[in-house]
């Protein structure tokens, strides 16, 4: 099977997009579920009745922060799984060199503790246009492709 390839423009770096299984993401969903709006109590004729308020100020906080936080794993195991590249030499002389620079301009590490994550989100996507149409590549390699259907099918035939 021939590899799916994107090109990075702004930097002119070409990897190789592949499938990430959609049951990671389902577990990711399941392992960290968003906040359940707060119940609040309401007397409606003489009754006390409790439901949910979804909006509810602290809560579309907690929800808002809870979204950004779920995108950005999303993102990352994206990213982690189904961008694929080798990890040279050389661009590891390029982590460390950023990791050095960062340090030296802001007396602060760079957090990240996972090298071939770091080259490729601060190094290789130069811009926030190229991020965008990588996270398209990788999207568009969970749709169903016309090959997969092919192979599938000629799997059931006798």
């Amino acid at each position: 099977m021939e590899k799916n390839t994107h090109l990075i423009k702004d930097t002119n770096i070409e990897v190789e997009i592949r499938k990430v299984s959609p049951m990671l993401m389902n577990r990711l969903a399941k392992d960290f579920p968003p906040p359940k709006p707060p119940v609040e109590e309401h007397e409606i004729n003489g009754e006390i009745v409790r439901e949910e308020n979804p909006t509810n100020p602290e809560y579309l906080k907690e929800y808002e922060e809870y979204e950004d936080q779920f995108n950005e794993m999303v993102q990352r195991i994206l990213m982690k799984r189904g961008v694929v590249f080798e990890m040279t030499p050389e661009r590891q002389k390029e982590v460390d060199q950023l990791r050095q620079d960062y340090l030296d301009e802001t007396g602060i590490e760079i957090e990240e503790k996972d090298d071939r994550f770091l080259w490729l989100y601060e190094i290789a996507i130069g811009t926030p246009q190229d991020l965008q149409e990588l996270m398209e590549a990788i999207y568009s390699r969970q749709d169903v492709q016309e090959e997969d259907l092919r192979i599938a099918e000629d799997s059931f035939q006798g």
